[in-house]
């Protein structure tokens, strides 16, 4: 019998958001597939008619974690992010270095990240 392991779930990083200014809508670029918790950093700033383009974070500067999985592989997909005054799991989110915590620790986005309870 094969073995299966069930993805992180939607939010499950999560351990406390402000759920009416927490989140933002953003657009995946194109040849992404993030998982819920993805640590993500800008791509392309938002304009008056387009949402902010992310992709995974990868050194730069990290803006927040993505809500649910977004498979953009094939063409550009809108998700949700978590960009401010939310706390998070440490341990439930992909791509968490110690440069990302120090980032977000000096950040004014009022995230918080916490060891799991």
């Amino acid at each position: 019998m094969a073995i299966q392991t069930e993805p992180q779930r939607a939010g499950e990083h999560l351990l406390s958001p402000n759920w009416s200014i927490a989140k933002d809508n953003v657009t995946v670029k194109m040849g992404e597939k993030l998982v819920a918790g993805q640590l993500l950093e800008e791509d392309t700033p938002a304009t008056a008619t387009d949402f902010q383009i992310v992709v995974a974070y990868a050194g730069g500067a990290p803006i927040g974690a993505l809500w649910d999985a977004v498979d953009a592989t094939e063409k550009v997909m809108l998700g949700v992010a978590h960009k401010r005054i939310c706390e998070f799991a440490k341990s439930k989110l992909t791509g968490l270095d110690a440069a990302a915590e120090t980032a977000l620790a000096a950040s004014p986005s009022m995230i918080i990240l916490r060891e799991d309870v």
